[in-house]
């Protein structure tokens, strides 16, 4: 399999600047935290919650508000 290549017309630095504001592990641990809330009965009133059910019995939960 060939390897992936990403093209873009923004600079390395451009790129860089895009992403500044955003910390991915903090977004990551809060939806977790809303998910274990909304199975505990504890979930916020605008939390939006979709389950998803998988042929072997494995459920994700995705919490987001």
């Amino acid at each position: 399999m060939a390897d992936l290549e990403f093209t873009s017309s923004l600079s390395n630095e451009e790129i860089e600047e895009n992403f500044s504001d955003i910390d991915f592990f903090t977004s990551i641990i809060s939806g977790l935290e809303e998910a274990i809330a909304y199975e505990k009965g504890l979930g916020e009133a605008n939390t939006v919650v979709r389950k998803y059910d998988f042929p072997d019995d494995n459920s994700i939960i995705k919490a987001q508000k």
